[in-house]
C-alpha cells in the first residue's frame, strides 16, 4: 500500500476540519469530557504487594487525553491474549469485561452520525503507520453508513472530502 504523502495528508486533514466543522452542534447530546489513559493495559497497573486487589499507581501517562465520554471505543481492552494463561479463566474474565463495557455505554451518550468513528479515523490519520488506502477507506466506510441510516443532509460539510478521496482512488486506477 502507499505511504499518504505530505501534501494528500494537509488537504485530506483541510477537508476534514472543514467537514467536522459543519457538522450539527446537537449531536452528540451534551456529555462531559473525562481524563482519557492511551494505553490502559494490566502491564501498567501497579498493586500493592501485601494486597494485589489495591491499585496504588498507573504508569505510562505520555499518551493520556481529554476525550469525550461519549465515545465508547474510549473503554479500550484491558485483557490481552497473553495476560491470562488458563483458556477458561480467560473467557470468564472476557464476559466480565464485555459486561462492564455494556453497562458503560448506558452512561455514554449516543451519536447519531458515529461520532466516535470518526475519532478513530483521525486517531488512525496521525499515526506513523497511516496508509492512504485504509484511511481513505475507514473514511468512506463511515460516510457510506451514516448515509445508508439515513443522515446523508446531516454530513454534507464532508462532501468535499468524499470528492477528494474518490478523485484521488480514479486516478490510482484502482
Amino acid at each position: 500500500m502507499e505511504d499518504i504523502s505530505p501534501a494528500y495528508a494537509i488537504t485530506w486533514f483541510q477537508l476534514f476540519s472543514e467537514g467536522l466543522q459543519g457538522l450539527p452542534f446537537d449531536d452528540p447530546p451534551e456529555s462531559p469530557f473525562v481524563l482519557y489513559h492511551d494505553d490502559f493495559d494490566t502491564h501498567n497497573i501497579l498493586v500493592s504487594h501485601n494486597d494485589p486487589t489495591m491499585v496504588v499507581g498507573i504508569l505510562d501517562w505520555e499518551g493520556s487525553r481529554i476525550a469525550p465520554l461519549w465515545d465508547p471505543l474510549r473503554l479500550g481492552r484491558i485483557l490481552t491474549d497473553s495476560s491470562v494463561d488458563d483458556p477458561d479463566e480467560l473467557r470468564r474474565l472476557r464476559t466480565m469485561e464485555l459486561d462492564i463495557h455494556q453497562d458503560a455505554q448506558l452512561y455514554t451518550g449516543y451519536s447519531r452520525l458515529h461520532l466516535m468513528r470518526l475519532l478513530r479515523i483521525a486517531d488512525y490519520g496521525h499515526s506513523i503507520r497511516s496508509k492512504r488506502a485504509e484511511l481513505d477507506g475507514l473514511f468512506l466506510e463511515w460516510h457510506a453508513g451514516v448515509c445508508a441510516a439515513g443522515r446523508s443532509d446531516e454530513i454534507h460539510s464532508f462532501r468535499k472530502l468524499k470528492e477528494f478521496i474518490e478523485q484521488g482512488i480514479f486516478s490510482l486506477g484502482s
